[in-house]
């Protein structure tokens, strides 16, 4: 007897995690699913196991035991996913037994694999629990949540439908997924779920904006689940140009005025305006070398904003955002002064060189105005004894620089030249001159 039992309950437990009936479970006397032969288990003097083929998760299940002995104590043990339920109930004067097994046992769809002892006599069976109608609203969960609208990116919206205990339904069971594209198109996937999910794919288009996904299940009560958003988002700017804004006059290399750069607005290949916060690197090269700065797009357009160099000469600059990078702009930078009058003279034993007043080149740009205090001034004064140096600042467009040359004939000078905004010019000597 209880070498029977060991085996039965061996199958009885590959049955209720789902693998009895798949492993080829072979019933035993007395065995039944739904409907039994009431004779035919009689004769095997084994008791008879009455029990539904199918129910709803959650509902109660009516287990009935007829041919035991009246009287006798009738053990029930319900094996399911949840693990192990062991009744016991005693037969009545007819030899039958009845009882129900509730929620507790049968709210998680599946096999549920019951054996029956009462004496020597053992019977078995199996109920295949089902899942329950969907109650609750769906979840839909899209990833990515961002896709590129270039007609070809791909997002996958997934849901997890369940009843009321948390089974889902069956594989094939019909799932539409419903879907509102950013240009207000409205598209219907319609799916089945499979391996415990439904799931369709989401290609992009070629508008960004964005759009809205849900699913709903069509039952006697449909459940339709809430929306979640899906964003698409402008491919990568077709190449464009950079432009210099409108300035007074022509740019001069003064090293102060500001340059103002634009991009056009910047557009994917398909029209698509870039986000605002997109980021642009500008890049130069100039007269002073090369430099980089970042800036962001409002609007589509990014703006820059650069200081004139010091050095007059062609600034070259371009700029990149996401992989596109523009043609090169030029801007050339004249020199901040036409005119550079510089004279020496011996004063307290020595060289003083007066340099100015200086004024921009460009009328336009100033109406001749005298050029920025501080902007610096070299003086380079070669002698018989080496070169020597001073460096000051406009005041007033001018400056006034000494250097340690004395007038006593033992240093001979022999040229001088000031250099101020990259342009120089020689400094008349003629009052000095021996």
């Amino acid at each position: 007897m209880r070498g029977r039992v060991a085996g039965v309950l061996a199958g009885l437990l590959l049955a209720g995690t789902g693998l009895g009936l798949g492993a080829g479970l072979v019933p035993g006397p007395g065995a039944r699913a739904g409907a039994v032969d009431p004779a035919g288990a009689a004769a095997a003097g084994d008791p008879v196991l009455r029990l539904p083929e199918t129910v709803v998760a959650g509902e109660d299940v009516a287990v009935g035991v007829v041919g035991v002995e009246p009287g006798a104590a009738v053990r029930v043990l319900a094996v399911t996913g949840l693990g192990q339920r062991v009744e016991e109930v005693v037969a009545d004067e007819d030899g039958a037994a009845r009882l129900v097994l509730g929620a507790a046992v049968t709210r998680q769809a599946g096999l549920m694999s019951l054996l029956v002892t009462s004496g020597d006599g053992v019977a078995e069976g199996v109920v295949d629990v089902r899942p329950g109608p969907v109650e609750d609203a769906v979840q839909t969960v899209v990833g990515a949540r961002t896709i590129v609208a270039d007609d070809a990116d791909l997002a996958m919206a997934v849901a997890i439908p369940v009843d009321t205990w948390g089974n889902a339904p069956l594989d094939g069971t019909p799932v539409t997924v419903h879907r509102v594209r950013p240009d207000g198109v409205t598209e219907q996937s319609a799916v089945q779920v499979g391996g415990l999910l439904a799931w369709a794919e989401m290609f992009s288009g070629t508008v960004a904006g964005t759009g809205r996904v849900w699913t709903s299940l069509e039952q006697p009560d449909e459940v339709v689940g809430p929306a979640t958003s899906l964003v698409e988002v402008p491919a990568p700017p077709r190449r464009f140009g950079l432009r210099l804004v409108d300035t007074v006059g022509a740019p001069v290399a003064d090293g102060r005025s500001l340059l103002e750069l634009r991009t056009p607005v910047l557009r994917d290949a398909f029209g698509n305006v870039q986000l605002d916060g997109t980021a642009v690197t500008i890049t130069w090269t100039g007269a002073e070398g090369a430099g980089s700065t970042v800036t962001t797009t409002v609007g589509g357009i990014a703006r820059v904003v650069l200081q004139a160099p010091s050095r007059p000469g062609p600034l070259v600059v371009r700029a990149t955002s996401r992989g596109t990078r523009s043609g090169a702009l030029r801007v050339d930078l004249g020199p901040a002064v036409d005119e550079l009058p510089a004279v020496g003279r011996w004063r307290d034993g020595l060289l003083e060189v007066t340099v100015g007043p200086l004024r921009r080149t460009d009328v336009a740009t100033g109406g001749g105005a005298l050029l920025d205090d501080g902007t610096p001034v070299d003086l380079v004064v070669r002698t018989s004894d080496g070169p020597r140096v001073a460096a000051g600042q406009l005041v007033d467009g001018r400056a006034v620089l000494s250097v340690p040359v004395t007038d006593d004939g033992s240093v001979r000078v022999r040229s001088a030249l000031v250099r101020v905004l990259g342009v120089g010019a020689a400094v008349d000597l003629t009052a000095v001159a021996r």
